[in-house]
Parts: structure tokens; sequence; C-alpha cells
């Protein structure tokens, strides 16, 4: 009997170990403030939810971001670099092509 008073008391509730998940209207949230804003960062989305009134850290926003498959940075809107070369390629190459003449 005091065996078993002794285990009562010194008996710890069981925890999981590490941080508590994030909920999902926090996740939803995150999505759809990056979704919905292509040009902000993961620190301006943390900015607007802490403007909101939800303590979140940047790092905790770009790990949603990154889990979705969305890129965290700023130039979610924009082209990728060899979109922007192929581009400017076919801009630029007809102008060389007309302005240059052969000499002699």
């Amino acid at each position: 009997m005091a065996r078993e008073l002794v285990a009562r008391k010194w008996t710890y509730p069981k925890r999981r170990p590490g941080r508590p998940p994030i909920g999902a209207k926090i996740r939803a949230l995150v999505l759809r403030l990056a979704r919905e804003n292509p040009t902000w960062g993961h620190r301006r989305v943390q900015g607007e939810l802490f403007r909101l009134g939800y303590r979140v850290a940047p790092s905790t926003v770009w790990t949603i971001l990154t889990d979705a498959g969305v890129d965290p940075a700023p130039q979610r809107g924009r082209p990728t670099w060899t979109q922007f070369l192929t581009a400017q390629a076919r801009g630029v190459l007809p102008a060389i092509s007309c302005t240059w003449t052969r000499s002699g």
C-alpha cells in the first residue's frame, strides 16, 4: 500500500518530447497569406501573423512554406533565372543582329 502511494506521488504525466505541433489553423493562415501575397517573404508573413495576434517564429513560417512546397522567398511570383535569361536573349539577339553591320 505504501509503495502505491509513493508511486502515485512521484509518477509524472506522460508528455511528448519536443515542441508542440503547429495548429492546422495557423498552418492554413500562413499558406493563405503566402498565396494571396506572392511578393511577401517568410518574415513579412510572420510580421502579419504577429499583427493578427499569432506569435509564430519566422523559422516556423519558413518550415510551413517549405513543407507545403511553396518557395518561402519573395521570388515566388517572379520567373526563374533560366526563364529570365531566355526572355532577355530573345529580346537582345534580334536587336544586335539588326544593328550589326559588316564593314569592309
